[in-house]
């Protein structure tokens, strides 16, 4: 299993597909300082399909206990911004928030960012 070693994560795209039984598989590249790794991850939607991922990759106990959008501007072309609260195995809870234009990037952002290091 491979190890979070450091922070910064930058998701550098990601794709979906919707499963015959109603799930979504998830397939993103993500890039960290020490190179770029692969997630894949199946779920029953976005942000489960990337807890998936991110469990089989780095072998973590998390769950996504909140989690927020919000627009930062008052048109359509604004950017977003997403917040997420992971708990992890042992108690410890962290928060990740992502910006981007699209707000399933900013989420699964938010995902990465929550992470913890190490």
């Amino acid at each position: 299993m491979a190890r979070i070693k450091t922070a910064p994560r930058q998701l550098l795209d990601y794709r979906t597909e919707s499963q015959a039984d109603g799930s979504l598989q998830l397939w993103a590249r993500i890039q960290t300082q020490d190179g770029v790794i692969t997630l894949q991850g199946k779920g029953n939607g976005l942000l489960s399909a990337a807890a998936d991922a991110i469990k089989s990759r780095f072998a973590l106990t998390l769950s996504i206990e909140d989690y927020h959008e919000h627009t930062l501007g008052r048109h359509s072309e604004s950017r977003s911004a997403a917040y997420i609260r992971c708990i992890f195995r042992q108690g410890a809870s962290h928060w990740g928030t992502g910006i981007d234009n699209d707000v399933s990037r900013a989420s699964l952002q938010a995902l990465l960012n929550a992470l913890p290091v190490g």
